[in-house]
């Protein structure tokens, strides 16, 4: 596959989720923050940054938006003063699951193409990509 075939992939999605996203007046940074403490509830903004290889910076900012926005609870750990604890809000599980089932959809769509063990095959080849890209990332 060629790396413009991959991005062509990534930039239909966007498209296709663009205007769930904006009807939540969520960014694209946003939105992936949301998802992560959706499927790791009461996980530190460390947590999200390290999870999604998003500078602390970063994460900081968008959080207090969403924390503004209405998305986001976060509070002082109990055994650690300086550690974020974020937790989502039930706005925020109820418009990322619209988000998540939009998302879906459009998956479902795009791969009835595909066999059943094609299906099977990609997603296999996909989680072989996703460990291998870990080199990149690692801090040493």
């Amino acid at each position: 596959m060629e790396f413009q075939e991959l991005n062509l992939l990534f930039k239909c999605s966007k498209v296709f989720t663009h205007k769930k996203k904006f009807s939540c007046n969520l960014s694209d940074t946003e939105c992936m923050i949301c998802s992560y403490v959706y499927y790791h509830d009461s996980c530190s903004q460390d947590d999200v940054s390290r999870g999604l290889r998003i500078d602390k910076t970063t994460v900081a900012k968008a959080v207090a938006t969403l924390e503004n926005k209405g998305y986001l609870l976060r509070h002082q750990s109990d055994t650690d003063k300086r550690c974020k604890i974020l937790q989502i809000t039930d706005k925020g599980v109820k418009d990322c699951t619209r988000i998540f089932d939009m998302h879906n959809k459009w998956l479902d769509d795009i791969m009835s193409v595909l066999t059943p063990e094609e299906k099977q095959s990609f997603e296999i080849c996909c989680q072989k990509l996703i460990a291998n890209t870990e080199k990149y990332f690692d801090d040493n």
